[in-house]
């Protein structure tokens, strides 16, 4: 027997091509969750085999009267629906299971019965929510960014309304939701559509140029309102508040509540220097999710584990293969600030237990076996060996200091553009032998060695693709490798 037309599956009628459609079979529908929206609503549900409580998010069809709105919407659900089934993290809502009928499409998740982040912290008692509380909340979101950004999606719509807590437990897990404005990154291409909400959209948003570093900015925006209890930018129209972005945070305590730190309401150096991070228009300067895991407020401040967490990230991240990348690390290293030289100074001496000026595995292997990290002394030996530039099986303070400035370096493409452009001193986009002797130094020959061993065009000269390539084939391969599994 032939299907009836209307229910043929296409794109057009219907937002997925594999979903069932028999979601009452495998769940008892629920009372609503919430207010009603626009397209739709959310209802509680119970798993008929499991008695798992789960939500359901309804949309009806039907309200996307025009072909034209059908279109738009029903592709926009198809990437949400896609970005949440690639991801599986503790900090990141669960997708289940997703049905869909003529009319009604069904997007079953993990139900979040804690509330909203905002609601969670009036109900503190006066005094009561400290800088530690805010602390846990924003580890919990960094970890949850930098899960989705090393997965290659932006979210682009972060704000309090869109972290829920798992439950109503003191210690309840805090999770990002709604992906309706998720992207998918790729190299070297930037998004322009202006998405998100007013008060905490980052400035290149804004200008139309912008990507998954947008994400940071809004975190500083929600680390700021946690702590002081209004939202730097404010006015009221999004075009005044927009301006207000454009004209960028001024890390400054004063008097008044502007786009600065007020100062009647009290907050550690910690945190401000972390908003500062955080809330910088500098897209390059500004911390990912990585990094900010790694800032002393986030830490804890005394305790060692990040110090060696860090350095074995450090490691894993870096080659030094490539004698023209450690030739830029080395240029680039002298763009460290003195916090982060002075941060790296400590990290060293801490593993140098017999102060000899070298580390060596058996010391890296103590470092983490105090730090309650388990590292298998052939991984460590393989890391060690990646970053042992001079070949001597030790680890130097140099050659530490250059894998941290690698890591950096490869977090961003702004940043990578930023040293591409100390070697490109005629401003032509390439890098030629002339150029990189000259800001690399040594012969000629070992100069075109360099070129050859990033050069996969074979015209001789490195263009800013190439250089990317250089930095992110570790990292490809590892993302090709992740997807191949799934």
């Amino acid at each position: 027997m032939s299907v009836p037309p209307k229910l043929i599956r296409t794109a057009s009628t219907f937002v997925t091509l594999d979903a069932r459609d028999d979601i009452e079979k495998h769940y008892i529908l629920g009372h609503q969750l919430g207010q009603a929206g626009q397209f739709g609503h959310a209802l509680l549900a119970t798993h008929r085999q499991t008695g798992e409580k789960r939500a359901v998010k309804v949309i009806s069809k039907s309200k996307f009267s025009r072909a034209s709105d059908r279109k738009l919407h029903f592709a926009e659900l198809r990437n949400e629906i896609d970005v949440m089934r690639r991801m599986d993290h503790p900090n990141i809502i669960k997708l289940y299971d997703v049905y869909e009928t003529a009319n009604e499409l069904y997007i079953v998740m993990e139900a979040m019965m804690g509330g909203e982040l905002f609601d969670r912290i009036k109900e503190q008692p006066d005094g009561n929510y400290s800088e530690a509380d805010a602390a846990s909340v924003l580890r919990q979101i960094a970890e949850g960014l930098k899960y989705m950004h090393e997965h290659k999606i932006a979210h682009c719509d972060l704000k309090p309304d869109n972290f829920l807590f798992k439950d109503n437990s003191k210690d309840a897990a805090l999770k990002i939701i709604d992906f309706g404005m998720s992207k998918w990154v790729k190299r070297r291409k930037y998004f322009k559509s202006l998405r998100g909400t007013p008060y905490y959209i980052a400035p290149e948003v804004i200008q139309g140029r912008y990507t998954e570093h947008c994400d940071m900015w809004s975190v500083g925006v929600v680390m700021f309102v946690m702590l002081f209890g209004y939202p730097p930018f404010h006015a009221e129209s999004d075009s005044d508040i927009f301006r207000l972005i454009l004209a960028g945070f001024d890390p400054v305590t004063k008097k008044g509540y502007k786009a600065h730190f007020p100062q009647d309401i009290p907050a550690s150096d910690q945190a401000k220097d972390l908003m500062s991070k955080l809330l910088t228009s500098d897209t390059a300067a500004r911390l990912t999710a990585a990094e900010m895991l790694e800032h002393p407020w986030l830490t804890g401040g005394a305790s060692k584990t990040p110090l060696y967490k860090s350095v074995l990230n450090n490691l894993k991240d870096f080659t030094a293969t490539s004698k023209f990348k450690t030739g830029i690390l080395r240029i680039m290293a002298e763009s460290m600030s003195d916090a982060e030289l002075e941060h790296l100074r400590k990290v060293f001496k801490e593993l140098d237990e017999d102060g000899n000026g070298k580390i060596t595995v058996t010391e890296l292997s103590h470092a983490m076996e105090k730090a309650g990290t388990v590292a298998r002394k052939e991984e460590l030996l393989a890391l060690l060996k990646a970053a042992d530039v001079d070949g001597d099986g030790t680890l130097s303070y140099e050659e530490l200091l250059l894998t941290s400035v690698g890591r950096k370096l490869s977090a961003k493409e702004e940043r990578l553009w930023s040293a591409f452009s100390k070697v490109d001193l005629n401003r032509d986009g390439k890098l030629s032998a002339q150029e990189i002797q000259q800001v690399l130094g040594g012969n000629m020959e070992e100069v075109e060695a360099m070129i050859a061993e990033v050069d996969t065009d074979g015209n001789k000269v490195i263009d800013f693709d190439e250089f990317i390539t250089m930095w992110s084939l570790k990292e490809e391969n590892a993302n090709s490798k992740d997807v191949a599994a799934k």
